[in-house]
């Protein structure tokens, strides 16, 4: 289980032209869960300070994203009841890490030239 503790919310003067950035960091978060094939806890700050407003909406969602339990707007506790077996599920659907080689991984940080 990954848990995110964030602070993400909307910034006074700052317009959200490219859309609904509480949609796209619920997507980012739900992406984290589907590439890591486990479960998500994304917490995230509310109220304001300064320019800044949380907007809250800390869920935890499934191994497949799927939205399990969600917050509001107002600091509260989010539970839900988590199948840890279903990440195995999607693990041998999807099949992300069937392909790793983690032996290799030592290469990409290996200091070539001067």
């Amino acid at each position: 289980m990954i848990f995110y503790p964030t602070a993400i919310g909307t910034v006074r003067g700052i317009e959200q032209t490219e859309g609904d950035w509480q949609q796209a960091w619920e997507n980012v978060m739900r992406g984290h869960a589907i590439a890591n094939c486990t479960p998500v806890c994304a917490v995230n700050r509310v109220g304001i300070e300064g320019d800044s407003e949380f907007f809250g909406g800390s869920f935890i969602c499934d191994a497949f994203g799927k939205t399990l339990a969600r917050g509001g707007r107002d600091e509260e506790i989010v539970l839900a009841d988590v199948d840890m077996d279903h990440g195995r599920k999607i693990r041998e659907g999807w099949r992300f890490f069937n392909n790793r080689r983690p032996e290799h991984y030592s290469r990409l940080v290996q200091r070539t030239g001067p």
